[in-house]
């Protein structure tokens, strides 16, 4: 939590201690066996809300997220032919 909100991410971004304080608290607390708790319905919002992947916050599983990011990125696109492959 420090460190997003220490930093200027960009113009208009803005973090809401409280919020995610209360996520927090649901990740560390939810049932994995009550998908209608409401630490799971907080969960899911902040996922949606914040464009983030359910698969990483519930199992680990980060590919989805990077390659949403990848996809998302608006650098430059770039093509690179890799010689002697």
């Amino acid at each position: 939590m420090e460190l997003l909100s220490s930093r200027a991410i960009r113009d208009g971004w803005s973090f809401d201690k409280n919020r995610a304080a209360r996520f927090l608290h649901c990740l560390r607390t939810f049932d994995g066996n009550d998908a209608t708790s409401p630490e799971v319905t907080e969960i899911v919002n902040w996922a949606l809300d914040h464009e983030q992947s359910l698969l990483w916050i519930f199992t680990g599983n980060i590919n989805e997220m990077i390659c949403t990011l990848a996809y998302h990125s608006p650098g430059k696109r770039q093509t690179r032919v890799l010689e002697d492959v």
